[in-house]
């Protein structure tokens, strides 16, 4: 991995300001971009696994924990009883962002399973 996509999880890993986590956790506000860019990381993560390449374990649990509070962010942005929205988010958006961390990280799954064997 190269150092930008390392920075980017580690960022997004504490929520720092600026990062996609940070921005969702302290603004309540969603960027697609920075999103995105994640996305491409954790691809990059994917591709490596599928094609036999070493990937460092912390990365990849990196890359689980900022997955994770994302689902969690964004259920409890969208339960009604929540005082907060999230800004820039529809009902459309968010289901896309769903289905967009279900394929790649069912995808992740499988990769990494099969690494392991």
């Amino acid at each position: 991995m190269i150092t930008s996509d390392v920075d980017l999880l580690e960022r997004n890993s504490r929520a720092q300001p600026g990062s996609m986590l940070g921005l969702l956790w302290s603004e309540n506000s969603f960027d697609r971009k920075l999103f995105d860019e994640y996305c491409v990381v954790a691809e990059s993560i994917n591709t490596k696994l599928d094609t036999g390449v070493e990937v460092d374990p912390h990365l990849v649990a990196m890359s689980f924990f900022v997955y994770s509070e994302i689902l969690k962010l964004l259920v409890f942005h969208f339960n009604p009883l929540d005082g907060y929205e999230i800004e820039n988010m529809t009902e459309e958006r968010y289901l896309a962002i769903l289905e967009t961390l279900d394929s790649l990280f069912e995808r992740h799954r499988v990769s990494a399973s099969r690494s392991a064997d």
